[in-house]
């Protein structure tokens, strides 16, 4: 992205499996100045490995499996 951050209520992650990027991603989102102060954050990661360590300030309100897919909702704070 380019140009001047924008704050977002909502975000949805995606990142590719087996790259280890949800943790990455969440740490730019939060610096860059992306999301509002009680955004909400949904991410999608392996269900098979550990979940990434989330930026501070974040708290985990949901976290559940699907098969592959492990599924976390959180909120900062």
């Amino acid at each position: 992205m380019q140009g001047p951050a924008r704050a977002f209520d909502l975000a949805f992650l995606d990142p590719p499996f087996g790259r280890d990027l949800a943790g990455p991603t969440c740490e730019l989102l939060e610096t860059a100045g992306w999301l509002s102060v009680y955004a909400k954050i949904y991410v999608e990661t392996e269900s098979n490995r550990p979940l990434p360590v989330w930026p501070d300030g974040w708290r985990l309100l949901k976290a559940k499996t699907a098969g592959e897919v492990a599924y976390s909702l959180l909120q900062r704070c």
